[in-house]
């Protein structure tokens, strides 16, 4: 689905899954995920250009966010990086950038 008019998103307690490309090339900046969800595709925001925020309700047993980077709960795995992301990280002590939704090791 192509919504580039999309901007903005609310997704209720009750979804679970967040299947591929559900909010694909949809013009969506930011959006939180709720405690429900238990799957996420790493599809799911495919080209997002203008995601830079992926939030995580605190409840999520499966999920969560930092700096706006999705991370499973333990924080052992990057679930997804937007794809408008810009900027560095460091995760588990590894450094790099974030660029069009790619990390690049430095």
């Amino acid at each position: 689905m192509k919504c580039t008019n999309l901007t903005s998103v609310i997704i209720p307690d009750s979804v679970e899954n967040i299947d591929s490309r559900a909010f694909g090339a949809c013009g969506i900046t930011s959006i939180t995920i709720p405690a429900g969800v238990n799957r996420i595709s790493n599809r799911a925001f495919l080209k997002c250009s203008k995601l830079t925020e992926i939030a995580v309700s605190p409840d999520n047993q499966t999920y969560t966010s930092e700096d706006g980077v999705l991370y499973n709960k333990e924080k052992t795995k990057l679930c997804i990086c937007p794809d408008g992301k810009r900027g560095s990280f460091d995760h588990s002590g590894r450094r790099g950038i974030y660029s069009g939704g790619r990390l690049w090791r430095m």
